[in-house]
């Protein structure tokens, strides 16, 4: 019984970090103070900025196809945002994950949770459609999920 409980007391790691292994491999802004790499590295405080236009777009990569339960952004001024996933090997063949208009935070930080279908991905693509500011943030991707085996192949 107690095993049981304890089971389902365990929360999932978060995936999308650089010390599980994510990597950030495209992103259509870049400055040198907010990188993209930013949103997986764990710390508070960091983020990446957009450069002022829309739309931008992150695409964060998993080490091996990752069974993911729940997905959450923290950002700044963000609007209109799309969360898409593949389960390629390299990241194209998008399907949606999620979709929500943010409201506007008034300076603070925008905490979203996404509900979303458990899926097995490799990547996925953050879309930033627009922003209630002319500057978007985003502080950080969190992806609960547990790594599949490496040749693991069914599913996909």
């Amino acid at each position: 019984f107690f095993l049981i409980l304890s089971l389902l007391d365990r929360t999932m790691p978060n995936v999308c970090l650089e010390t599980e292994g994510a990597q950030v491999v495209i992103a259509t802004s870049w400055d040198r103070k907010h990188p993209p790499e930013t949103v997986i590295d764990g710390k508070d405080g960091t983020f990446w900025i957009s450069s002022g236009m829309f739309p931008q777009e992150l695409i964060v990569s998993f080490p091996v196809a990752t069974r993911i339960t729940s997905l959450e952004t923290k950002s700044a001024c963000i609007k209109g945002i799309s969360i898409q996933k593949s389960s390629n090997q390299t990241p194209s063949g998008w399907s949606d994950l999620a979709k929500k208009e943010l409201s506007h935070s008034e300076g603070q930080v925008q905490l979203e949770e996404y509900e979303i279908t458990p899926s097995i991905v490799r990547h996925i693509r953050i879309l930033v459609q627009s922003g209630h500011e002319i500057f978007v943030a985003l502080y950080s991707i969190t992806v609960d999920g547990t790594p599949l085996e490496e040749n693991f192949t069914s599913g996909l």
